[in-house]
């Protein structure tokens, strides 16, 4: 058998990407998501034959499966993540962690004509679940970048892609540069606050002195 449930130091690390605020919802409709191990295909002398997992003949090291409604009211079960234990061994903590988070940005959920979550059957609370487009996708080819450079059309996406990232990380830095300014005015200010209602509970404190 070349599938088995993850262990509890991968569940944990999941557990830990879910409890950021953005997958709120997951935790609201109650969509339960389990781990599972796959591995690759040998030969004899030990070498890869085929890849755990892989997209367009390359290897990669997370897939995302949404269970069928029928499964879903028969098992504890609503999503699946596959994960390419021969790759994801290679991994970091700090990778497996924004690898899980990256994957879980496909799922969200099927509504209606009115933003309305849709039910998988009448008499069930389990919602519709259905996968989302990534933001941006680049594919080519290296010898063909090495002849056209920047007239290779994947070329130029590739250079969007990285602009928009880079514009993306000043915005963030700009950010967090104001939410640092404004928690230490709110840590100033509460400091303040704090220093004239020691003063004003002081028993020794004559309010006649309180000047206004």
């Amino acid at each position: 058998m070349n599938i088995e449930l993850a262990n509890q130091i991968d569940e944990k690390l999941l557990e830990n990407v879910l409890a950021d605020e953005k997958y709120e919802w997951i935790r609201s409709y109650d969509i339960h998501i389990k781990m599972f191990y796959k591995f690759g295909k040998y030969d004899k002398e030990g070498n890869l034959k085929s890849p755990a997992l892989q997209k367009m003949g390359k290897p990669i090291a997370l897939a995302l499966r949404i269970v069928s409604s029928f499964n879903r009211l028969t098992d504890d079960v609503d999503v699946k993540i596959l994960i390419n234990k021969d790759l994801w061994d290679e991994y970091s903590k700090e990778e497996k962690i924004a690898s899980l988070d990256g994957i879980l940005h496909y799922l969200e959920l099927k509504t209606d004509k009115i933003g309305e979550p849709i039910p998988i059957s009448e008499d069930n609370d389990k919602v519709q679940l259905k996968m989302k487009h990534p933001d941006f996708y680049c594919e080519g080819f290296n010898c063909l970048v090495e002849k056209y450079k920047n007239d290779y059309i994947p070329i130029q996406e590739a250079k969007s892609i990285a602009e928009l990232l880079s514009n993306d990380n000043q915005s963030y830095k700009k950010i967090e540069r104001k939410k640092k300014t404004k928690q230490k005015d709110e840590e100033d200010f509460d400091s303040e606050t704090q220093a004239e209602d020691n003063y004003l509970e002081n028993d020794d404190v004559n309010l006649d002195d309180i000047k206004i």
